[in-house]
């Protein structure tokens, strides 16, 4: 199995939004697409992490691999960002974090996560919304912000979060 690398998705976000030439300007489709990838870079972080922590790196090349990294969904990301992202975590998530809390680096990672999917809604599928090159600049910068953030995030807390993406609480 092929692994997105989310920098190359980056990269791909950055290329669209160059001009070509002096008179070519960057188009509406490219901005949009620009915000696209850059989700997709958190996004496919996340299913990489994800199925890394229950199947291995060492089984990224099997159908087991595939199955958990496929597993993921859009909603259940987001549902489970949006409630870590909050300041008042209920005790029902919680307390699956270490005992000194989310911390700082997976609530902004959850919280940016939230801001680029509204991002990639809006950019795939409201054709009313006008995309400015600032706006996919920014939408690139937070998704590579969120990037460092959850890779900086400690080990037991991000364990603790894809543990709650693969068994949320009831």
């Amino acid at each position: 199995m092929a692994i997105l690398n989310p920098e190359h998705l980056l990269e791909q976000a950055d290329y669209l939004l160059q001009a070509r030439n002096s008179l070519r300007q960057v188009r509406q489709a490219d901005r949009r697409r620009a915000i696209s990838s850059a989700y997709y870079a958190v996004f496919h972080l996340t299913l990489t992490a994800f199925a890394d922590e229950f199947v291995g790196k060492s089984e990224r090349k099997t159908v087991r691999y595939a199955l958990a990294y496929r597993s993921l969904d859009h909603r259940a990301l987001e549902t489970l960002c949006k409630v870590i992202s909050k300041e008042q975590i209920p005790v029902k998530y919680s307390k699956f974090f270490p005992q000194n809390g989310v911390g700082a680096s997976i609530q902004e990672f959850a919280a940016l996560f939230i801001e680029l999917k509204e991002k990639r809604t809006s950019a795939d599928y409201d054709p009313s919304h006008w995309i400015r090159i600032a706006d996919a600049q920014t939408a690139i910068s937070s998704a590579r912000s969120a990037i460092i953030r959850f890779k900086a995030s400690n080990l037991s807390r991000r364990k603790a979060f894809l543990t709650l993406l693969a068994f949320p609480p009831r």
